[in-house]
C-alpha cells in the first residue's frame, strides 16, 4: 500500500509540474504519470533508440518486460515530440486488444483520447499512437500508404518476414525531430524466427552495433537480449511466475 500511495503522489506531483511549465514532458515525467520506471535492460533499449540506432531487436525470455517497454516508450515519445505517428503491431487483433488497446485506452484523460475506430490514441499535442494487426499478408494492403516515425512489433517472430519488411518500409515520415526506428520485441520461435535470428542474433555479439539488411536497405542495428531475471519487479510480485 505504501508503494502504491507513493507512486500516486509522485504522479500527481509530476502532473502539476507539467501544467505549470507547459514544456513537452520528459520521458521520466511521462513514466511517472504511468507509475512505471524502466529497469536497466529496458533503459538500454531506450538509449539505443535515442542515440540513432534504427533497427533494434529486444529478444529473449517471456516475462522480461518487453511489451511494457514498447508501449511506454511509444507513449513517452508521442508526448515528447508533437505531431509524430508511431505504430504498435501484433499479429492478430485479439492479441493487440488484450496487451495494448486496453491499457492505452485507459491513459490519463489529459494525455488525449483513444478512438476505437480506427484504433488510434490521439494525443493533445497532435501525435498519434496507432494500433495495428496483420494476421494475413493481404491485410497489409490497408497500410500501403501509411507513414510512421517508428514501428514497434510486439512478438515480432509471429509476423512473416515479408510482413516485417513491408511495415519497415512504412517508416518514412518527414518529421525530422523524433527518432526513426523499428523495434522488434519477441520471444524465440514463430514464423520469422530463422530470418530474425540470422539478421540480428547471428550477425554480431549482443549489444554490439552492426548494419542489418532489412528488405533492400541496410540500417544501423543492435540486439539487446532480455532475460526473466532482468525483470525483478515481476519476480518479487509473482514469485511463482518462473514455474
Amino acid at each position: 500500500m505504501k508503494i502504491a500511495s507513493d507512486l500516486l503522489a509522485r504522479a500527481l506531483a509530476v502532473e502539476h509540474a507539467e501544467q505549470r511549465t507547459g514544456a513537452p514532458p520528459t520521458f521520466e515525467e511521462t513514466w511517472a504519470r504511468l507509475g512505471w520506471e524502466p529497469f536497466p535492460r529496458q533503459r538500454a533499449v531506450v538509449d539505443q533508440v535515442m542515440s540513432g540506432v534504427y533497427a533494434i531487436l529486444a529478444g529473449g525470455s517471456a516475462g522480461g518486460g518487453k511489451t511494457a517497454l514498447g508501449r511506454n516508450l511509444a507513449i513517452a515519445l508521442c508526448r515528447r515530440f508533437p505531431g509524430i505517428r508511431i505504430g504498435i503491431f501484433r499479429r492478430t487483433y485479439p492479441e493487440l486488444h488484450r496487451t495494448h488497446e486496453i491499457p492505452i485506452s485507459l491513459l490519463p484523460q489529459n494525455f488525449g483520447r483513444y478512438y476505437h475506430d480506427p484504433h488510434e490514441y490521439r494525443f493533445d499535442n497532435g501525435s498519434i499512437l496507432e494500433l495495428g494487426s496483420c494476421e494475413r499478408d493481404a491485410d497489409l494492403v490497408g497500410f500501403q500508404s501509411a507513414e510512421y516515425d517508428a514501428i514497434i512489433l510486439d512478438e515480432g517472430t509471429a509476423f512473416t518476414w515479408y510482413q516485417i519488411t513491408f511495415l519497415n518500409a512504412r517508416i518514412r515520415s518527414v518529421n525530422t525531430k523524433a527518432p526513426k526506428f523499428l523495434l522488434i520485441l519477441t520471444n524465440p520461435g514463430g514464423e520469422s524466427h530463422a530470418e530474425i535470428k540470422a539478421t540480428f542474433v547471428d550477425a554480431a555479439e549482443p549489444e554490439q552495433r552492426f548494419d542489418a539488411k532489412i528488405g533492400e536497405s541496410s540500417f544501423p542495428a543492435i540486439f539487446v537480449p532480455f532475460r526473466l531475471e532482468d525483470n525483478q519487479a515481476l519476480l518479487v510480485n509473482d514469485p511463482g511466475y518462473r514455474d
